[in-house]
């Protein structure tokens, strides 16, 4: 239990700080329209992220996930930057 517990704050501290994205710029970054990407979004259930935003909004990380990033390269801060292109 402390082991996982230890890996679950170490992923959550290699991933803060990193943007969160609307619909808009997922639909920019895939090259689609904003309709298909809130398809996808509903079809992986993608939550949103809380937050003072007057849309909806979601985690890189989620956005990642669908592309298909491994959980070692999102885990890694040296990748990031390389993803967020």
């Amino acid at each position: 239990m402390n082991k996982r517990r230890s890996n679950l704050r170490k992923h959550s501290k290699a991933l803060a700080g990193l943007p969160v994205l609307s619909q808009i710029e997922i639909a920019a970054r895939w090259k689609l329209g904003p309709d298909t990407v809130r398809k996808l979004i509903k079809v992986h259930n993608i939550p949103t992220v809380p937050g003072p935003w007057k849309r909806a909004r979601y985690v890189i990380s989620d956005i990642w996930r669908v592309e298909g990033v491994s959980a070692a390269m999102m885990g890694d801060p040296g990748h990031h930057e390389a993803l967020l292109m």
